[in-house]
Formats: structure tokens, sequence, C-alpha cells
């Protein structure tokens, strides 16, 4: 596709979802090169193609305008498609992947439009894109945020504009939104729960994001009450994060179970690295189910073949009933204008005996 058809595309995306504005002005010819690195032609040639097709008119020293007056947008106006946003950190996983699902099969179902953007868990990111969001009129946003700790001044905008906005899998402290996510703390305590069932005391949590989210946070907060409810003790290797290269994750996990023969069960929350536990455990001769036990936390994992034939006990969040939830949600806020309370979506339990 030549650079001034996605010019095109985008500029009449933005003229159908601000017909009804007479006064709506359109990004500059500056604005638009920065934004699709064009050159001032290719952006020119896009904005005659436009003009000539009558859906805009420009201004002398203002800018462009939409033509309220043309036919075409006239035609239906009352139904104006909605259009919704929704910002994430990445689709790099199984769990986001199913909640843009989610997503989109209640917008598809809908007839709603969804833009998805991606912050790639850097906060600088994350407000370039909720600005995009503003800038194309988003009727509302849903944000998987990139930290918990970090509110951009282009949220604080959102605020103020009553743009409505739901969080989903990660909260915000403080900022009042509704959020809907699984019970982290109930997942993580749960998983301690089972190994104390199992009558086995020593125990390591592995994550690889260190105080990054709320739902970091609040599995810590599980873990460490469920080891003081069914353990009566927390030790410091009790938590480990394995959050360095990948290189040199294989002799972590080595050096880290040699250093605690001790350690007979592990609840695991990092998918990609995964096969670096797995042969370091299969080098120090702890066999899965029998040696050492494991609990998956979050999503679906994938044992690879020849490693495991075991059934490994797994508590996954609901990714696609989370995004559907969470659409529903935010355009109930959009056509009444109420405020919402945040929500749980229950979790699966899988070979849970």
């Amino acid at each position: 596709m030549f650079i001034y058809t996605k010019i095109i595309d985008y500029l009449t995306f933005l003229i159908q979802q601000n017909k009804d504005n007479e006064s709506f002005l359109l990004p500059s010819e500056n604005q638009l090169c920065a934004k699709f690195s064009a050159s001032r032609v290719s952006v020119r040639k896009a904005l005659d193609h436009l003009k000539q097709q009558e859906l805009i008119y420009s201004v002398k020293g203002k800018g462009y305008f939409i033509n309220a007056n043309n036919p075409i947008l006239n035609k239906n106006n009352h139904h104006k498609k909605l259009s919704l946003s929704f910002i994430t950190t990445a689709s790099n996983n199984r769990h986001r992947l199913n909640i843009l699902n989610g997503i989109n099969q209640f917008c598809d179902q809908n007839n709603i439009r969804c833009m998805t953007f991606y912050s790639y868990n850097d906060p600088l990111l994350e407000q370039n894109k909720l600005h995009d969001a503003i800038n194309i009129h988003s009727d509302g946003i849903i944000l998987f945020p990139s930290d918990s700790n970090i509110y951009s001044a282009e949220l604080f905008k959102l605020l103020n504009y009553n743009i409505p906005i739901i969080l989903i899998d990660r909260n915000l402290q403080g900022l009042g939104l509704p959020c809907i996510s699984s019970n982290h703390f109930d997942m993580a305590y749960r998983a301690i729960e089972w190994f104390h069932n199992k009558k086995i005391k020593d125990i390591v949590y592995i994550t690889h994001q260190k105080d990054l989210s709320s739902a970091v946070q609040e599995r810590q907060k599980g873990i460490q009450q469920g080891l003081l409810d069914f353990m009566g003790r927390i030790n410091k290797h009790n938590l480990m994060y394995d959050d360095i290269p990948p290189e040199e994750l294989y002799q972590f996990y080595y050096d880290y179970f040699k250093r605690h023969p001790e350690i007979t069960g592990i609840i695991y929350s990092t998918s990609e690295n995964l096969q670096y536990l797995l042969k370091a455990l299969e080098d120090l001769n702890k066999k899965i189910n029998e040696d050492i036990y494991l609990v998956f936390i979050d999503e679906e994992y994938q044992i690879p073949f020849g490693q495991t034939s075991q059934r490994i006990p797994m508590i996954i969040q609901d990714g696609v009933s989370m995004g559907y939830t969470a659409a529903k949600t935010l355009l109930k806020m959009i056509h009444t204008a109420t405020k919402v309370e945040s929500k749980y979506i229950p979790v699966k339990y899988i070979n849970w005996d």
C-alpha cells in the first residue's frame, strides 16, 4: 500500500468519526508528515484526493475541515458507528491475545469499531497511544496498563474530558477507575493451598516482573499470606525473580535449585522461560511430580514434548471473558454515563485433583 493511501484511510476514518462536527480541524500537513514519516508530496496528494471528493475543504491560515454539506456524509448520519480504543502492553502471549479476541467478539456483535494500540510496557509509549486515542475521538478506551505506579498526563486528560475508560487485568490505585480482572491474590493463595494439601512445605514462586504491575503485586501478597496461613513462615528463597537475559536463565535456575535441594514445589508464571527451567531440573535429576511438583498460574502452558508427560495443575485466566466483559461494561458507561464497579472474572482450574 502506498503511503498516501494510508493517509487517505486515516483521514477518512477521522472524517467519518467527526462528520457531525463542522468545526473539527483535521491534522495539519506537518502533523501528518510526522505521523506517517511521509513526504509533504504524499501528504498533499492524500489531501487533494479528499478535496476532489468534496469530503474536506481548506481555509488559508487555518487548515483542513470536514465538508458537512457532502451528501455522502449526511447519509444515515444518525447511525454513527461507535469507536473504542484498546491500549495493551503487547500481543506476545496467549492471555493478551485472548483478551483482544474477547473485545473483538463483543465489538463485532455490536457493530463497534475497535482500534488496538501497543505500549510494549513502556509508560512513555503508553502516553503517546492514549494521546492517539484522544485525537481519533474514541468514544471509550480499554487500557491494559504498563505500570501501576506511573500515571501519564494523557490519562488525566481522559478523566478531565470525561471520556469513559476501563482498566483490564491491572489496576491503577487512587484513580477510582473500574477494572476487569482475575482475582490475582486468590489465584496465588489457592496455589499455596494446593501444595499444603499435598503436604509439600518448601515452595518457590517464580515470576519475571518485580513490582511492575498490580497483578504481580497482588499475587505476591497471595503467596505471602498463603505461606503464613499454611506453612507458618516466609523465607527469602520463597520468591524468585527471573528478569535476566535469556542466555543466563538456564544457569540461574540450575544454580538456584542446586543451592536449595529442599525446594519440592514450584509456582510458575513465566511462560516464555519454561524451557530453561525444565532443562535445569532435568540436569539435576529432579523428576516432575516425583522429586518436585509444579503449579502453573496465569495462562495455559505447553510442556515441550519429551520433557514430561505428567499432568500439571494450572490456574488459568479467562482472557476472552475478561475482554468481552470489559467492552460490554465500557459500552454501558458510554450510553448511561454512570459509574460501574470493578469485577473479577472467574478463573479456570485444570488438572486440579
